[in-house]
């Protein structure tokens, strides 16, 4: 659920820069201001701006927020964003603890400071910095957040089963629904393969298929298509071409 709301409203926000809706804030020092909101252990995160004025980041975000009520795209995936995107804010706002199953940093520092109380360690104790590094740690065994998604202390969006459904069969509106069925069925045949296309070739027939994302292409239907209803590597080379 973190990643789904971290990118999600980030691409909310650039979306409304685009379109030039954003609020009319100016920092009077962004890169200052950054480091500052890191480091603030008042949590009060309040920055600066141009014309003098001091204003919180949460009410930065709610700025934001009504800016993309006002002038964004009304959809099922938008409108959940919106609302998850004002509940973090308001539980922030109120007590952040309530954020610790969806908030990177605040699940990070409920982990550190249970562990710092319960040894009675100091901040600076090296044990910490390494619990710190190892709540991002990818691997699944040694990851300190996949620990607490195990005790169910992190909200999910989807189950394992889902992760492991999604390797092997993947949404057919997407590109990796192509790469996939490319590798099941004429693994022999690809000459090469990269993120964005794929290169299939046996004796005379050779094809470079292109895999744009799906919201830049409406042909990706289409080459989907023909490899899920292709009886062969030469009728997928037909409809192909």
């Amino acid at each position: 659920m973190r990643r789904r709301l971290k990118i999600g409203t980030t691409a909310l926000v650039l979306d409304l820069i685009e379109k030039g809706h954003a609020p009319k804030l100016e920092l009077a020092n962004p890169i200052e201001a950054t480091k500052l909101l890191s480091r603030d252990q008042s949590l009060q995160w309040l920055i600066e701006l141009r014309d003098g004025r001091r204003i919180s980041a949460i009410d930065v975000q709610r700025l934001y927020l009504a800016a993309v009520r006002k002038h964004g795209d009304e959809d099922e995936e938008t409108n959940w964003l919106l609302t998850e995107w004002e509940s973090v804010l308001d539980d922030l706002a109120t007590d952040y603890w309530r954020c610790r199953d969806r908030v990177d940093w605040v699940a990070k520092k409920f982990l550190l400071t249970t562990f710092q109380e319960s040894e009675g360690l100091e901040w600076s104790d090296p044990w910490l910095q390494s619990i710190d590094l190892e709540y991002h740690n990818v691997s699944l065994e040694h990851g300190l957040y996949y620990e607490l998604m195990r005790e169910g202390q992190m909200r999910r969006l989807v189950s394992e089963d889902d992760i492991r459904r999604a390797i092997f069969q993947p949404p057919e509106t997407t590109r990796a629904f192509f790469r996939g069925r490319a590798v099941a069925r004429f693994n022999r045949e690809i000459e090469s393969i990269q993120w964005d296309e794929i290169v299939l070739a046996s004796g005379q027939l050779k094809r470079t298929v292109e895999l744009a994302h799906p919201a830049h292409d409406a042909g990706l239907d289409q080459i989907n298509t023909a490899i899920r209803e292709a009886k062969s590597f030469e009728e997928l080379m037909r409809r192909l071409g």
